[in-house]
């Protein structure tokens, strides 16, 4: 019997914000090794950028959701990018219970994968 794996997904682009933000970095979602930020915690799991341009590696957010345990993504930060969250390839969750990927963007949310 095959089953099913579930996740929820938040997504918060918070349109109009960057004016309160002082500063905001613009995220990559993909394959590459994580840069310019840092995952920390594990239940959710969050990513924190420091720098104007960085990256969260999927696959740490894959094996997160997978381990049914929540991944959170934020853009706002002190450091000069837009706050844009950019997923460049495809994420799958394919194991596990039931988790939440929270997207939360300053700016605008791309889906380019």
């Amino acid at each position: 019997m095959k089953t099913a794996s579930r996740v929820g997904l938040i997504v918060c682009a918070c349109l109009g914000l960057a004016e309160e933000v002082r500063g905001a970095s613009d995220v990559t979602i993909s394959s590459a090794a994580t840069s310019g930020g840092s995952f920390a915690g594990s239940a959710p799991l969050v990513f924190t950028p420091t720098a104007a341009a960085a990256n969260a590696d999927l696959t740490t957010i894959q094996g997160q959701l997978d381990g049914g345990g929540g991944a959170t993504v934020n853009t706002a930060s002190a450091a000069g990018g837009n706050g844009d969250l950019t997923l460049s390839e495809s994420l799958t969750k394919s194991a596990g219970a039931g988790s939440t990927l929270t997207l939360n963007a300053v700016r605008d949310l791309v889906f380019a994968a």
